[in-house]
């Protein structure tokens, strides 16, 4: 999750999603994405809902690290990533849509 989306920021997007999620559906994992490396942001955003961080630039292996540990299988990977950019206009996911 970008922490600095312009329209909605990161933030807000984690709480509507949280929102949705009912007992019956597994939770979705949302991983921080910011810039911000600094002291207590990590913390802030788990405290919103989100489940891991990451701080750009993303070393590859980190990013992976973090796909294992919240169990992303290679099915719930897009297969097409540019088909997701048409239907979002950037490199986001389409919530409720496959990815």
């Amino acid at each position: 999750m970008d922490c600095e989306l312009p329209t909605m920021n990161g933030f807000e997007a984690t709480a509507e999603i949280r929102k949705l999620e009912t007992s019956d559906r597994k939770r979705i994992p949302i991983i921080a994405l910011t810039a911000h490396a600094v002291e207590g942001y990590r913390e802030l955003c788990l405290e919103s809902g989100m489940d891991d961080y990451l701080t750009k630039p993303i070393p590859e292996a980190r990013l992976f690290d973090i796909l294992r540990t919240h169990k992303v299988s290679k099915s719930a990977r897009r297969k097409n990533p540019q088909e997701s950019e048409e239907r979002t206009g950037d490199h986001g996911v389409v919530p409720g849509q496959p990815s």
